[in-house]
């Protein structure tokens, strides 16, 4: 039913037979079927002709062990590895485009990706960030089956930094925090590596310099897969994979919250580390870590199911 609607005047049979049990050969396969293929087409009032050389459709026929298949289109895939081959790593998705596309990347090079979100920003009850991760989560869970998403209360750890540190490194401090925390769900998840949405000189926090001083806060790697792209690069891919218009919505992201007026450019991390001094980062990393959430996505047949929501404490 999918030859005949298609626009073309000549066309070939191309067969492949892996399943050497079957009993006709190749060549026996083409004949056979482009002769059936002529005599139906005709039939049905199409003036058609077969041509092996250069046709304008291509009927392909594959025997593997098992159901044939036949087709006359092809339809390019993501490419890729295929899922869920390369390991685990842990996502901080900000509801942004940025770190949607990041995931989804890594993804495409067979890495399952577990996200983890950091909400808060004084935001009224139903503007935070929460239902955007959500919906992001929700689309790119497709690519990998199963995801878990962990939801972190992130404005009492904001406060305690805007409290005790310079005003100037506060950006910086909040994404140590949100490094150290998720690596500690990281280790429970059994991922090798953290992955960021940063590209290279975007924003203040993602100068060469301050990516360095915040990425000293973890042990683990940290990829950032999107570090030599631009943000038109960025845009297009998100429209591409269904992100963008999610990432669009206007929502309550916690990093604006408290912004300094004039943020460090080029810092390092013995600087980072100093500002932290008067901080307690064990106590407030046990804090995020206490209070987060845990949601499990999974997709089945087609639909994108919720399967359920529990402190990530007791999960």
């Amino acid at each position: 039913g999918e030859v005949e609607p298609l626009p073309f005047s000549t066309f070939a049979v191309r067969a492949k037979r892996s399943d050497k049990s079957f009993p006709l050969r190749v060549v026996e396969m083409e004949n056979i079927i482009g002769r059936y293929l002529l005599e139906k087409l005709r039939a049905a009032g199409r003036d058609v002709r077969v041509d092996l050389d250069s046709p304008e459709l291509v009927c392909r026929i594959e025997i593997p062990p098992g159901p044939a298949l036949v087709y006359a289109r092809k339809i390019p895939g993501a490419g890729g590895l295929p899922p869920n081959t390369a390991g685990r790593m842990m996502c901080l998705l900000s509801g942004g485009f940025d770190s949607s596309v990041a995931a989804y990347k890594m993804m495409k090079r067979g890495a399952h990706v577990t996200f983890i979100h950091f909400w808060g920003g004084g935001a009224k009850a139903g503007e935070s960030s929460v239902h955007v991760a959500r919906e992001l989560v929700r689309k790119l869970v497709p690519y990998q089956f199963t995801a878990k998403l962990y939801l972190v209360p992130f404005e009492p750890i904001q406060r305690e930094i805007v409290r005790a540190a310079p005003e100037s490194y506060r950006v910086l401090l909040y994404r140590r925090l949100m490094l150290r925390i998720a690596e500690q769900f990281a280790h429970k998840d059994h991922a090798q590596a953290i992955v960021v949405g940063d590209s290279l000189g975007q924003v203040a926090s993602q100068t060469l310099q301050n990516m360095v001083a915040v990425g000293d806060a973890a042990r683990m790697p940290i990829f950032r897969p999107l570090v030599g792209d631009d943000k038109l690069e960025i845009l297009a891919l998100a429209r591409r994979i269904g992100t963008y218009d999610i990432s669009a919505e206007p929502f309550h992201d916690c990093c604006p919250v408290f912004m300094p007026r004039a943020p460090a450019l080029h810092t390092s991390a013995e600087e980072l580390a100093r500002a932290e001094a008067t901080l307690d980062i064990a106590a407030l990393v046990l804090r995020g870590v206490e209070r987060a959430t845990i949601e499990r996505f999974r997709y089945v047949a087609g639909r994108v199911e919720q399967v359920e929501s529990l402190r990530a404490a007791k999960a």
